[in-house]
């Protein structure tokens, strides 16, 4: 009897490997399709995001092989100019974006793509409005970073 119930689940350990060992490859092929189509995805937006801070670095890389006395002060305020670009320029540029992009993606999923106009013209707008407060921001810049106690010589 024990012989038998050995064999028994012998063979029925032998009839469920094929059957897992197919699901195995099943969740894998899955797996593979939805990481692939999620790298597909992702690697633009990387990509977009690393492209927007590159000239900032490429900047300070040019500026720091300058062969003058004030290459010193000459990288200070580079490194000065481009975080300030990024907090009172970029920062705001691509958080109003990002969330038009949210709105239109939600509009044209729920089929509601009449939306994704309305969305548009007012983003549009919108990024116009602070495009212009952004601009004069820039423009008195200098008068900014001096009441913020920076070096006359860096702002």
């Amino acid at each position: 009897d024990a012989a038998e119930l050995g064999q028994s689940q012998k063979a029925t350990s032998k009839r469920r490997r094929p059957h897992s060992t197919s699901m195995a490859r099943i969740r894998e092929s899955l797996m593979f399709n939805e990481l692939s189509g999620m790298t597909s995805l992702a690697v633009p937006v990387v990509a977009t995001y690393l492209l927007e801070f590159l000239p900032g670095l490429v900047s300070i890389v040019l500026v720091g092989h300058l062969h003058s006395d004030k290459t010193e002060e000459y990288i200070d305020a580079t490194a000065l100019s481009v975080a300030f670009m990024n907090l009172c320029g970029l920062s705001i540029g691509i958080g109003l974006s990002t969330a038009m992009d949210t709105l239109c993606s939600q509009a044209y999923g729920a089929g509601e793509t009449e939306n994704m106009g309305v969305y548009l013209q007012t983003g549009v707008i919108v990024l116009a409005v602070f495009s212009i407060c952004i601009g004069i921001t820039f423009y008195n810049a200098t008068n900014i970073l001096l009441a913020l106690g920076q070096p006359a010589e860096v702002s």
